[in-house]
């Protein structure tokens, strides 16, 4: 199975999304793919991809390895067919020292 496989991508009630994942709530991933603009995570839920953007990571660092376990915050959602949540796993935004890129 690939990676986009791991969701159902029908119309999903994006209010109850937000209720399971608010803004700001962290939660644990699995890398699962890497793209130029950034990283897909599963976070263990069948109707949405975590995503994180390319800019979400400071200068000079690397994606996470494919595979590896990593904790973000919920900072967004894309609420379309893509069904995805953004996360920041920047440490700066995780500990509430820096807002993550767009707020």
């Amino acid at each position: 199975m690939e990676w986009y496989e791991l969701i159902n991508h029908n119309a999903i009630d994006w209010n109850k999304i937000k209720e399971r994942y608010p803004m700001w709530e962290k939660i644990e991933c699995r890398v699962i793919a890497h793209r130029p603009f950034g990283v897909f995570l599963d976070i263990g839920d069948k109707e949405v991809l975590g995503i994180v953007a390319v800019i979400d990571f400071e200068k000079d660092t690397a994606y996470p390895a494919v595979g590896s376990v990593v904790t973000g915050v919920v900072i967004g959602y894309t609420e379309d067919a893509r069904n995805q949540i953004w996360l920041s796993i920047n440490p700066k935004v995780i500990s509430g020292e820096k807002l993550p890129f767009g707020h």
